[in-house]
Parts: structure tokens; sequence; C-alpha cells
């Protein structure tokens, strides 16, 4: 499914890559597991690495179609 979805564009972005994260195209097997479909399974988190310019992390703790994800920028440190 997530190939599915990106395949058709030269650049993915952000958006692009968050709604396949939230995608449920397959019945049987979809990328996306909330809480109330199966008590058993479900996805447990969700995250996003960006490594152009300044590099960060968006991190989302379940489904990603039930929360919204929180950004975790790196600090220059040494």
């Amino acid at each position: 499914a997530v190939e599915k979805r990106m395949a058709p564009y030269l650049e993915v972005n952000e958006a692009l890559i968050k709604e396949a994260l939230r995608s449920k195209d397959d019945e049987d097997y979809p990328v996306c597991r909330s809480k109330n479909e199966n008590k058993n399974v479900f996805t447990f988190a969700s995250t996003i690495m960006t490594h152009s310019g300044k590099p960060f992390l968006q991190i989302l703790a379940g489904p990603p179609d039930e929360s919204n994800y929180q950004r975790v920028d790196f600090s220059s440190k040494k």
C-alpha cells in the first residue's frame, strides 16, 4: 500500500508520508490498525525522520489515524 501510494510521485513530502502511514488500503493488511478494530492488534507507534536541512524526528504513540505527530529537533551541542 505504501509503495502504491508513493510510486506515482517524483517527490515525496511529509503529507504524503503521513497519509500512507494512516492508510487502510488493504483490508487484511492495513498499514495502520486502529485500537478499536482488534483489541490485541494495533499500530503501536509511528516515526518519520527528516534528513534534509536541519534533521528532525516526528514521533507518534499509537495508531497514526488517531493522534498527531510530535516533532523532536536535535541540538548541535558537542
